[in-house]
């Protein structure tokens, strides 16, 4: 049985300066593809994962897009 390994990374907006905390997740499942999340976990910011490796994380106070 597999478990998800969990980081967190903190971060600034490029654009305002806020402060952020976003937390990855990945699963480690012996007979599929690892699969990483993003969640915000401080700050006011929407993410997204961009590719396997880079989550996007918008601002929600100057909507500029920061790749964490």
């Amino acid at each position: 049985m597999g478990a998800k390994d969990r980081w967190t990374v903190d971060f600034k907006c490029s654009g305002c300066g806020q402060n952020g905390v976003i937390e990855f997740s990945e699963n480690d499942y012996r007979y599929t593809p690892p699969e990483r999340t993003a969640n915000c976990k401080q700050g006011s910011f929407a993410v997204r994962m961009k590719d396997k490796l880079d989550a996007i994380a918008v601002c929600m106070k100057c909507r500029t897009e920061n790749i964490v």
